[in-house]
């Protein structure tokens, strides 16, 4: 007889373990020890009477089927089958022919739940490539195709009520932080913290709890929402530019929110990849126009630190062909937790906006590559300062181009203009020549390396809602150009290493502030290595030195800032990890940088910041 592959017994023991079917305990086959893999599988069928192994007590699980004998496995499968409740068996026909097949049952199969549309398919198709052996078994293959039917209907519709109940899921995060230092500093996030002589003391503790729902709804419609209660929000303001910034406390008191709420709708008439977002929803754009940056190099926090903004309002999304659209538009103003507290908060050239249009649009170019046009309006409020005697409202214009996988290399640039204006069509008798930025990048990956290198240039006056830029505690620095480049490589499968520099000198000469003569260097290293699946250790080293002209403060002026980062992870468990971070940190300024940025780095400041924190997805 005909040998038929072990896999395929693999397959129909793994349907019938779906099933729950009443069975008698008995002893273990003896050649399948506790230890082994497959031994709850193994124990699970022998319980069900669907594997029963030989008389003389061993399974032999490492012998082919023959093709009889895999009919025999399926024919005890298919038996395990509930019959519906209300079935009533057909009668008996002439000796040796089968019955008539009685009514289909009403309630359907118990073991339903447990089976997938797949698994029942599966099934389906076993049944019609042994008729021939299950006949000769004793079975009625047009009986058990009935019942299969009816079971893959009951599958069906069970995961349809089930694929429209609400799933909820959520985050919990909390953290430690404190710091040893003799004297008060500037930490990395450019935030002023007190003198501390133990680190046992002044411990701060932020929180954050996210309980986030979501549920298909009738017609295609999603519903997403995400409700918050947190103190992290006053811990860690999350602004778009992040300069003077209060100084860091426990978090105070904890706070509720709203942080996303918003419903999800398929538009069919324009394209089957469209969508209208309504509510409160998160976007983002690019570096330079639209991106919020992460503020807090301190915590790891997913939910905040993805680049995005929130704003109640609308956003419509369309893809005809390689032709992508996005349109936008809300408000910022009644993004407030319980206490007051904005979940963030968009910075204008003056002021912060309060409400924001905009538009993006994706074309293909032949075979060259994509270009992307933006247009953002950002408005303030009345409330905010003015200029020429209007209320101000600023237009940043965006233009992008990303060329074709060239091979290994890709290319890619983007330029930006912010314009001021008291409205969208009307000016505000200001320059606007001073206010351009443009990014181009190469990148080269192949096997364990990966090279990128561009050019960076940011007038003195641009301003824009976005990213481009960190150096030290000074976040988005403006009138500056110059080339960086990075580099990532991986030693192993375990050990990981990258490295970055960047030269940037003033673009324009600006007296008074960074201009034409001074010069920042930035660099950074770092290496990752995972331990195991459990421990994985880092290293990272950031600094960054000033050559501050006499043009921008009266006199020259050089400074530095130094940050030696070492940080541990445990995975607790699969949802659950921890967190370890120590830095070391090192500051001299001789006035420069703090008369640049309004940070009082002081003289000299050294101290040790000292952070852990737990991380829970449930």
């Amino acid at each position: 007889m005909k040998k038929f592959l072990p896999y395929m017994g693999a397959a129909i023991a793994t349907l019938a373990m779906t099933w729950s079917v009443q069975a008698s305990a008995q002893d273990m086959f003896k050649d399948v020890p506790s230890d082994h893999w497959a031994y709850s599988a193994i124990s699970d069928l022998q319980a069900k009477k669907i594997l029963l192994g030989y008389p003389n007590g061993y399974f032999q699980g490492k012998r082919v089927l023959t093709r009889y004998e895999f009919a025999v496995a399926l024919k005890r499968a298919l038996d395990a089958i509930p019959a519906g409740k209300d079935g009533k068996p057909g009668a008996d026909g002439a000796a040796g022919a089968a019955g008539k097949d009685g009514e289909n049952g009403k309630d359907g199969a118990q073991g339903a739940p447990g089976m997938t549309p797949e698994e029942v398919t599966a099934l389906q198709k076993l049944a019609d490539t042994f008729k021939a052996e299950l006949a000769s078994l004793g079975t009625n293959v047009k009986a058990i195709n009935a019942r299969l039917d009816t079971l893959s209907k009951q599958v069906t519709a069970l995961g349809e009520k089930i694929d429209k109940l609400p799933m909820i899921h959520g985050e919990f995060f909390t953290g430690f932080r404190s710091d040893l230092a003799s004297a008060p500093f500037v930490d990395q996030a450019g935030v002023a913290r007190h003198a501390s002589k133990s680190p046992f003391t002044g411990i701060d503790n932020p929180t954050d709890f996210h309980l986030q729902v979501g549920a298909n709804l009738a017609g295609g419609v999603k519903f997403v929402g995400d409700l918050v209660e947190s103190n992290y929000l006053n811990y860690a303001p999350l602004n778009s530019q992040a300069v003077a910034r209060p100084a860091m406390g426990n978090g105070g008191a904890f706070q509720t929110n709203v942080y996303t709420a918003e419903i999800i709708v398929p538009v069919s008439q324009f394209g089957s990849k469209t969508t209208l977002e309504l509510g409160r929803f998160k976007n983002s754009l690019s570096d330079l126009v639209y991106m919020r940056p992460d503020t807090d190099p301190y915590f790891s926090l997913p939910w905040y630190d993805d680049g995005k903004y929130v704003q109640d309002g609308f956003k419509l999304t369309t893809k005809l062909g390689s032709v992508s659209t996005q349109l936008f538009a809300g408000s910022y103003t009644n993004l407030t937790s319980s206490n007051g507290v904005a979940l963030n908060t968009v910075n204008l050239a003056a002021g912060t906006a309060s409400q924001s249009v905009g538009l993006d649009l994706k074309l293909p170019v032949s075979k060259i590559g994509e270009v992307g046009f933006t247009l953002l309006d950002l408005s303030g409020s009345s409330a905010q300062a003015v200029v020429n005697g209007s209320n101000i409202n600023e237009v940043v214009y965006g233009a992008s181009l990303k060329l074709n996988q060239m091979g290994k290399i890709g290319i890619s640039g983007e330029f930006a203009k912010s314009v001021v204006q008291s409205s969208i069509t009307n000016g505000a008798n200001v320059s606007n020549d001073d206010n351009n930025a443009y990014k181009i990048n190469a990148a080269f990956k192949s096997g364990a390396v990966g090279i990128n290198a561009g050019y960076l240039y940011i007038d003195p006056n641009f301003s824009a809602p976005g990213s481009w830029l960190q150096v030290g505690s000074y976040y988005n620095p403006t009138n500056l150009q110059g080339p960086y480049a990075g580099l990532d490589y991986k030693f192993s499968g375990k050990l990981t290493g990258s490295a970055t520099g960047a030269f940037l000198e003033g673009a324009r000469n600006r007296p008074g502030s960074f201009t034409q003569g001074s010069s920042i260097g930035k660099v950074t290293t770092g290496l990752k290595y995972h331990l195991s699946k459990v421990v994985h250790l880092s290293a990272a080293y950031e600094g960054d030195f000033w050559n501050v002209s006499a043009g921008a403060v009266g006199a020259h002026a050089t400074a530095w800032q130094q940050y030696i980062t070492l940080g541990a992870g445990l995975n607790l468990a699969g949802n659950t990890t921890l967190k370890f971070g120590y830095q070391i940190l090192a500051n001299q300024d001789k006035s420069g940088v703090t008369a640049l940025t309004g940070q009082a780095l002081g003289a000299t400041q050294n101290a040790n910041v000292f952070t852990t924190q737990v991380s829970v997805h449930f």
